[in-house]
């Protein structure tokens, strides 16, 4: 351990991803963070140990967890690429951990080298918009700090409501959505760290002077690079859908009003539907022995 890494506090904690939960027993450090599994006997095995720089923690927990959630005793906390729902014993207990969090991530986000780097942003299902922007992000901008400022340098109208940013870090199969509080900086200085563990087979090595050129601009094979992508968001694109519903049907219906102005024939649909609009015309007179059908 570290010799001015100091304990802060250790606890209990429920964590839940969607339906799945984790039992976990956690260590905060003033400059790191520990997830350990509980053994037989006491004994703890490290299931992740993350830099406080590269975490975040949020109140969304409605959009990471589902079922109920007891938000007086949860808040969300993460770290690249994952947003996990904590539920503590005790609204008490919630409120300290938060509270320590909090202050420890923005002292350690104090002592990050670089505090500011360049971001390739890509574009996908948008438009003729360029194919990608490089903007500059600091360690505290959230991901929707960063959509905004990705939208102006694009010259796409929007905000952060419209548009959704997601990220291929190469830990996951598959691009990964961010909620918006995430921050893009520790993701993307996350991967690269890795990245440097990777290529150069040294922890020592990957030292923040070494996270420089190449690195910082992505000079890298495109597997390894940590990608950035700004797509609509899912509401957005589901609104989009219904009113191209909407004037569809406007259209059809207005062709149809030309079609019987331009002396065209109505279709087979719309006879029948004429018809059953003039047998309602028809009544029924009782007579002595008879009906006598009348049309009005």
């Amino acid at each position: 351990m570290c010799s001015s890494r100091t304990l802060l506090i250790d606890g209990p904690v429920e964590l839940k991803r969607g339906l799945q939960r984790q039992e976990r027993h956690l260590f905060l450090f003033n400059d790191l963070f520990v997830a350990a599994k509980i053994k037989y006997n006491n004994n703890f095995k490290i299931k992740n140990k993350i830099k406080l720089t590269d975490m975040w923690t949020a109140s969304c927990v409605d959009e990471v967890g589902e079922g109920n959630t007891n938000a007086l005793k949860s808040f969300v906390l993460g770290w690249p690429t994952v947003n996990f729902v904590a539920t503590f014993s005790s609204p008490e207990q919630k409120d300290k951990w938060l509270s320590l969090l909090q202050r420890y991530i923005t002292l350690e986000k104090e002592k990050d080298y670089p505090k500011s780097i360049p971001l390739k942003i890509f574009a996908k299902d948008i438009g003729n918009c360029a194919y990608f922007k490089t903007i500059t992000v600091m360690n505290s901008d959230t991901a929707n700090e960063v959509i905004n400022m990705s939208l102006q340098m694009l010259g796409i109208t929007g905000s952060e409501r419209d548009y959704q940013l997601w990220v291929n870090s190469g830990k996951e199969a598959a691009p990964y959505p961010l909620i918006g509080h995430e921050y893009p900086y520790g993701i993307k200085m996350s991967h690269l760290r890795d990245t440097a563990l990777l290529t150069q087979g040294s922890k020592d090595s990957a030292t923040p002077s070494q996270l420089q050129e190449p690195f910082l601009m992505e000079q890298l094979p495109r597997e390894m690079q940590c990608q950035f992508i700004l797509k609509p968001s899912r509401l957005a694109m589901a609104q989009q859908l219904s009113d191209e519903q909407t004037q569809g049907e406007g259209d059809l219906q207005r062709r149809h009003g030309l079609q019987e102005i331009r002396g065209h024939p109505p279709s087979y649909d719309r006879l029948l539907a004429s018809a059953e609009c003039q047998m309602k015309l028809f009544i029924c007179v009782p007579v002595p022995a008879a009906f006598i059908l009348l049309l009005f």
